[in-house]
């Protein structure tokens, strides 16, 4: 599939991006290249090919954390007063 002016456009639009009137002709080849590649995969005959799931990433162990999100932040503020922060009076 060749990418025409009309076919960046519309990228453009979707992706809300610009692409510079310089760089418009690299982008257009880049992006043929990516779709006769796709194309390429699509007719690998993959017919016969045993699919092996043996390796897996190891999971770890859910641990249920209760946290007070609130007072940890407070402990850290330079000034609080009864669960809020202190800060100085900016209006007169």
């Amino acid at each position: 599939m060749e990418f025409n002016d009309n076919l960046l456009q519309k990228l453009e639009k979707l992706a809300m991006l610009e692409v510079g009137q310089d760089k418009r002709e690299a982008v257009k080849k880049q992006l043929s290249d990516i779709l006769e590649f796709v194309e390429k995969i699509k007719n690998v005959d993959t017919e016969g090919i045993e699919i092996k799931n043996d390796q897996h990433t190891p999971l770890r162990e859910d641990i249920l954390y209760q946290a007070n999100v609130a007072s940890d932040v407070l402990e850290h503020s330079p000034q609080s007063m009864q669960g809020f922060f202190v800060v100085p009076k900016i209006i007169e």
